[in-house]
């Protein structure tokens, strides 16, 4: 069984605790982690420019910077991830990262039919009862995504 968890950066160790209890690792023959950079926030900071008249483009040694605090942000998390699943009992040779840049939406769905994943773990919201309980994503994922889903609210 392939399994693909959708992280976000806000997950505490004990959401990837509860997703190892439910999944029961030894089943799952890999476990693949996936962080999206999205691409919105940059396309805001673009209008928001614009707005204010300022016609030229981000210079590319800024491009860069905020390119490389993406990078690092996300080299963060999923390491977090990667250790609070290795923490919690799986072998390190089945946990596999990946970051993507773009719409969560569509890269996470997309990257779910290619590599043909069996289930796919998001996180809901805790303490937010009724239609606020899962956020955007995770509710795309488990209305579009050809895998099981499976929702794990810590909290």
């Amino acid at each position: 069984m392939k399994v693909m968890i959708a992280v976000k950066g806000s997950e505490e160790e004990r959401f990837f605790r509860q997703a190892v209890a439910l999944l029961k690792p030894a089943e799952a023959d890999s476990i693949l982690l996936v962080h999206t950079i999205d691409s919105a926030p940059r396309a805001d900071l673009d209008q928001a420019r614009e707005r204010f008249l300022i016609r030229r483009p981000i210079s590319p040694d800024r491009n860069d910077e905020l390119h490389e605090v993406e990078e690092g942000r996300a080299r963060a998390v999923l390491q977090f991830a990667r250790h609070a699943l290795v923490g919690s009992g799986v072998p390190d040779e089945r946990v596999h990262e990946m970051t993507l840049r773009g719409k969560p939406n569509d890269e996470l769905r997309r990257l779910a039919e290619q590599e043909r994943v069996s289930l796919i773990v998001v996180q809901g919201r805790a303490g937010k009862p009724g239609p606020h309980s899962v956020g955007k994503t995770a509710r795309f994922l488990i209305d579009h995504c050809p895998a099981a889903a499976l929702l794990i609210r810590s909290g």
